[in-house]
């Protein structure tokens, strides 16, 4: 250790930092920031716990103070603050990151991954080859056969669909009379026919005298001379009114160029 004329620390013996008070402190692997007593801030990659640089665990980019995992990266996901590799339907793991439980549904294959009861054979590896009637085999699990789809996603639903059908609402419908034109992915419609709405590539019946639909088919706005209920359908306004109370039947504004009066629009002098 060296010291300048007023006896502050300059140079540290081996083993040792200084700090910006001047003292020399014991040297903590992997950190890169020093206050006056400790380490502050750790290399990337590591975490400061107990005031030494602990590394992360495998796919965990950041931890809380106990050095348990927050945020989990994929494909693995959180549980009880350790990173285990992800098992979709799998309901909890053990220490070792295998599953140990699943829904009612599903069980756990010869070397413990998530497979669908509806499952009727595997081979020598544990790998489903066929399901009963009604399922189909996607990603080692039986899931729900959905007519006419031609490829299904990761959660299990129907992607794309056959020729002469399109995706609506999970399901593969026929393009006569609904949809006019579906996407070339067979994944929506582009045009739907006179009597349906499209909202977000899916065709919504017109059941409601809508022009414009939410995400799930309700009106947002309506065709002229159709007011909307609290229960979001639409229904036909009074002589002249532009809103109604549909529940007593009064209308509470009038169109343009008609006066309200004794709840009655009439036209402007």
């Amino acid at each position: 250790m060296k010291v300048d004329q007023t006896f502050s620390c300059v140079q540290c013996d081996n083993g040792f930092v200084l700090t910006p008070s001047s003292t020399c402190i014991r040297q903590v692997a992997n950190c890169i920031i020093y206050n006056s007593t400790s380490c502050s801030a750790c290399n990337d990659g590591f975490f400061l716990a107990r005031g030494q640089c602990e590394k992360f665990p495998s796919f965990c980019s950041l931890v809380d103070s106990e050095g348990k995992c927050l945020i989990c990266q994929a494909p693995t996901t959180k549980y009880n603050g350790r990173c285990v590799y992800y098992q979709t339907f799998c309901l909890a793991y053990n220490i070792r990151g295998n599953c140990t439980d699943v829904p009612r549904d599903f069980q756990l294959n010869s070397v413990g991954q998530v497979i669908s009861n509806v499952a009727l054979s595997w081979d020598l590896n544990g790998n489903l080859i066929s399901c009963r009637s009604g399922f189909t085999l996607l990603n080692n699990n039986c899931v729900w056969l959905v007519d006419n789809c031609a490829s299904y996603t990761q959660m299990s639903d129907c992607g794309s669909c056959t020729s002469n059908y399109y995706l609506n609402v999970s399901q593969c419908v026929n393009t006569s009379g609904v949809c006019i034109t579906p996407s070339p992915d067979g994944k929506s419609c582009l045009l739907c026919s006179t009597d349906f709405g499209l909202v977000n590539g899916t065709c919504f019946g017109r059941r409601n005298f809508g022009k414009t639909f939410d995400s799930v088919g309700y009106p947002i706005t309506l065709q002229a001379g159709y007011g909307l209920t609290e229960q979001r359908v639409g229904m036909p306004l009074g002589y002249n009114c532009a809103k109604q109370n549909f529940s007593n039947g009064q209308c509470i504004d009038c169109a343009n160029y008609y006066t309200m009066v004794n709840n009655t629009c009439i036209v402007n002098d």
